[in-house]
Protein backbone atom coordinates (compact mmCIF):
# COMPACT_ATOMS: atom_id res chain seq x y z
CA UNK A 1 0.00 0.00 0.00
CA UNK A 2 1.22 3.59 -0.95
CA UNK A 3 1.75 5.85 1.96
CA UNK A 4 0.93 9.51 0.38
CA UNK A 5 1.26 12.35 2.75
CA UNK A 6 -1.97 14.63 2.70
CA UNK A 7 -2.04 18.04 1.04
CA UNK A 8 -1.44 21.21 3.45
CA UNK A 9 -3.59 23.31 4.76
CA UNK A 10 -2.86 26.81 5.97
CA UNK A 11 -5.16 28.15 7.89
CA UNK A 12 -7.31 31.31 8.06
CA UNK A 13 -5.29 33.09 10.42
CA UNK A 14 -2.09 32.72 7.89
CA UNK A 15 -1.80 34.29 4.86
CA UNK A 16 -2.85 34.26 1.97
CA UNK A 17 -5.95 32.11 3.90
CA UNK A 18 -7.28 28.45 3.10
CA UNK A 19 -4.38 27.39 0.85
CA UNK A 20 -3.56 24.10 0.32
CA UNK A 21 0.08 23.30 -0.39
CA UNK A 22 1.17 21.19 -3.90
CA UNK A 23 1.99 17.60 -3.88
CA UNK A 24 3.19 16.02 -6.92
CA UNK A 25 0.71 13.96 -8.44
CA UNK A 26 -1.96 15.73 -6.54
CA UNK A 27 -4.84 17.36 -7.58
CA UNK A 28 -6.94 19.38 -4.91
CA UNK A 29 -10.47 20.32 -5.80
CA UNK A 30 -9.84 24.07 -4.11
CA UNK A 31 -13.58 25.19 -4.57
CA UNK A 32 -15.02 21.73 -2.39
CA UNK A 33 -12.26 21.93 0.33
CA UNK A 34 -11.51 23.73 3.53
CA UNK A 35 -10.99 23.83 6.84
CA UNK A 36 -12.53 20.29 7.05
CA UNK A 37 -12.24 18.02 4.63
CA UNK A 38 -10.01 18.29 1.01
CA UNK A 39 -11.35 17.10 -2.31
CA UNK A 40 -9.44 15.57 -4.87
CA UNK A 41 -9.58 15.21 -8.35
CA UNK A 42 -9.10 13.72 -11.46
CA UNK A 43 -8.08 10.67 -9.40
CA UNK A 44 -6.77 7.03 -10.76
CA UNK A 45 -5.44 3.92 -9.31
CA UNK A 46 -1.87 5.34 -8.57
CA UNK A 47 -3.79 8.18 -6.47
CA UNK A 48 -4.92 5.32 -3.85
CA UNK A 49 -2.75 4.54 -0.63
CA UNK A 50 -2.76 5.79 3.20
CA UNK A 51 -3.24 9.57 3.52
CA UNK A 52 -2.20 11.40 6.77
CA UNK A 53 -3.31 14.47 7.78
CA UNK A 54 -1.82 17.04 10.94
CA UNK A 55 -3.26 20.04 12.04
CA UNK A 56 -1.09 22.40 14.68
CA UNK A 57 -2.54 25.40 16.50
CA UNK A 58 -0.57 28.25 16.59
CA UNK A 59 0.90 29.83 19.76
CA UNK A 60 0.45 29.51 22.79
CA UNK A 61 -0.71 26.47 22.67
CA UNK A 62 0.50 24.34 19.63
CA UNK A 63 -2.01 22.05 20.13
CA UNK A 64 -1.61 19.05 17.21
CA UNK A 65 -4.12 16.54 15.94
CA UNK A 66 -3.32 13.76 13.31
CA UNK A 67 -5.32 11.41 11.90
CA UNK A 68 -4.69 8.96 8.74
CA UNK A 69 -7.41 6.90 6.13
CA UNK A 70 -7.13 4.83 3.84
CA UNK A 71 -8.34 6.07 -0.11
CA UNK A 72 -9.46 3.36 -2.28
CA UNK A 73 -9.73 4.35 -5.94
CA UNK A 74 -12.81 1.49 -7.69
CA UNK A 75 -14.85 2.14 -10.99
CA UNK A 76 -14.58 1.06 -14.60
CA UNK A 77 -11.53 2.37 -16.21
CA UNK A 78 -12.27 4.55 -19.17
CA UNK A 79 -12.33 2.44 -22.13
CA UNK A 80 -10.68 4.11 -25.49
CA UNK A 81 -11.96 3.04 -28.48
CA UNK A 82 -9.43 3.13 -31.80
CA UNK A 83 -10.03 2.93 -35.29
Amino acid sequence: MLDVPSPSYVGESDWPPGQFLPMPGIRVDLSRSGKNSVFLKQVDIHTAGLYRCEVSAEAPSFVTAEGQKVLEVTGNPLTVHYL
